[in-house]
């Protein structure tokens, strides 16, 4: 009896091992080109001692013309794993791929099959590897392709893996969706190995990019922009640099005060004129829902017609991480049923680009050579971190003054010399101030109570600092000139 209890507790404790997906866990993985694709588990249900993972919905091509807003995902559109941890994946044709997740090394066995094509896999080793800055047991596995005769014969997908590893699943697998490959007529859709990029449990390697992180700024960040548009007969650019100066959260909405300082030329039958100005815009920052799917998920491109669908990708690139809101290059049109047809526009409609803390949009487009749009980032600077090279040219209008009262408090004098007066005129008991110079060093934090309260600003430097007011329920920053 205690020996039957002991087996059941081993068996239960190991249970888990080797499982190629966690319910509890998002998982990002990026393909041999770049992009990165999600995957999570929408829902788990049994059948005897079978478990079934149902699998994210993608936005997912399954005839030549014919694509699903909620079709399978690229893994497929479910998982079965069996009580001795044996894992199907289904393609397409619901034709299974046989993993045997707890194989010991060198064990073979056929894990796809039909008339004339067929797969051995083998795990090649099990080892202790690194990925993500874990360490844990992997299983590596190799696979060979055989014709209808049992001959081993050429295919790409020899030269391929998975990994599988014991506690975080699935390290490097397949698009097991288009396994081996699916033709769609001209089209084939290859098989590809994807490599495990981003776990949000425990929190670690890229994480789905959303709206909020997209608008990561704090005082300080500067974004130097060159925007371009042109026909036939008319060109113009427009060079931006956006330093921010001001910001508040209240709840999920975040205000942003840019100071922003434009030149704007114009080219047209040989005569360039010019235009500079300098301002300050404010930019109200919402919840975004649909730009924080999962990239490969459906998402409405309702500016075009009610019933057009696509994509976000997801790609790290020389700047930051990178993800789109959307393309109309490559979009479906969902009118007749639930069969969408691949979309067709006319024009220069680019994906929108946005950059992990560094806003956007940003985009380049061309349409027949003649007609063109672009936005690019060339220089930035961030958490006193900089990269590209700066925009420099001259505005004639004064430099801008501080606002001496914002969101409650008031600052006096501003631009100051050496003392300055803090009056809340809200009492918000306790709330803090912190002090920041122009690239983001916290050089003052304090907490304040009461209504009125003094800072001694005399050994500051000359220049720009910005100064932030933190209650129990909003934070609100704003400059403070020192001269």
């Amino acid at each position: 009896m205690l020996t039957g209890t002991l087996l059941i507790i081993i068996f239960s404790s190991t249970a888990q091992n080797y499982r190629v997906l966690q319910p509890d866990k998002i998982t990002m993985f990026e393909t041999e080109y770049g992009n990165i694709l999600g995957m999570r588990i929408d829902s788990v249900k049994t059948e005897g001692s079978d478990t079934i993972y149902h699998l994210l919905k993608n936005l997912q091509q399954i005839e030549y013309e014919c694509y699903q807003i909620e079709g399978p995902s690229w893994m497929g559109d479910h998982i079965v794993i069996h009580q001795n941890g044996d894992t199907e994946f289904f393609n397409l044709q619901q034709q299974s791929i046989l993993i045997r997740t707890r194989a010991a090394p060198n064990v073979s066995w056929v894990c796809y099959s039909t008339p004339a094509l067929s797969f051995i896999a083998t795990v090649d080793s099990v080892s202790l590897s690194e990925f993500l800055g874990i360490t844990d047991s992997v299983r590596y596995i190799s696979f060979q392709a055989q014709n209808g005769n049992g001959q081993n014969i050429s295919h790409y997908i020899n030269s391929k893996k998975i990994a599988l590893s014991k506690n975080s699943g699935l390290t490097k697998t397949f698009n097991f969706f288009n396994f081996p490959d699916i033709d769609f007529g001209f089209e084939l859709h290859g098989v590809h190995e994807m490599n495990l990029t981003g776990l949000n449990n425990p929190q670690s390697g890229v994480q789905n990019l959303t709206w909020q992180r997209v608008h990561d700024h704090q005082p300080g960040d500067e974004l130097h922009c060159i925007s371009e548009n042109g026909s036939m007969y008319t060109q113009s650019e427009t060079e931006e640099i956006m330093r921010l100066i001001g910001k508040s959260v209240t709840g999920d909405t975040v205000t942003n005060v840019w100071e922003r300082k434009i030149k704007h030329t114009v080219y047209q039958s040989g005569n360039n004129t010019f235009t500079a100005s300098l301002d300050t815009v404010t930019r109200i920052i919402t919840p975004k829902p649909d730009f924080d799917l999962l990239p490969g998920v459906a998402c409405s491109l309702s500016y075009l017609r009610f019933d057009e669908y696509s994509t976000h990708t997801m790609r790290r690139n020389d700047i930051a991480l990178a993800k789109s809101n959307g393309s109309v290059d490559n979009f479906v049109s969902c009118w007749n049923g639930d069969c969408c047809a691949p979309g067709i526009f006319d024009g220069c409609s680019p994906p929108h680009n946005y950059y992990e803390g560094l806003g956007g949009p940003y985009y380049y487009c061309s349409f027949f050579g003649f007609d063109y749009t672009k936005r690019r980032l060339v220089y930035y600077k961030k958490n006193s971190v900089e990269w590209g090279t700066p925009l420099d040219f001259t505005v004639d209008t004064h430099p801008l003054v501080a606002t001496a009262s914002f969101a409650g408090f008031e600052v006096q004098p501003n631009p100051a010399r050496d003392v300055i007066l803090i009056t809340c005129k809200n009492d918000p008991g306790n709330y803090r101030l912190l002090l920041y110079d122009s690239s983001g060093r916290t050089l003052i934090d304090e907490m304040l109570h009461g209504a009125t309260n003094t800072l001694n600003v005399t050994e500051l430097k000359l220049g720009l600092y910005y100064l932030r007011f933190v209650t129990k329920d909003q934070s609100f920053t704003n400059k403070l000139l020192k001269f």
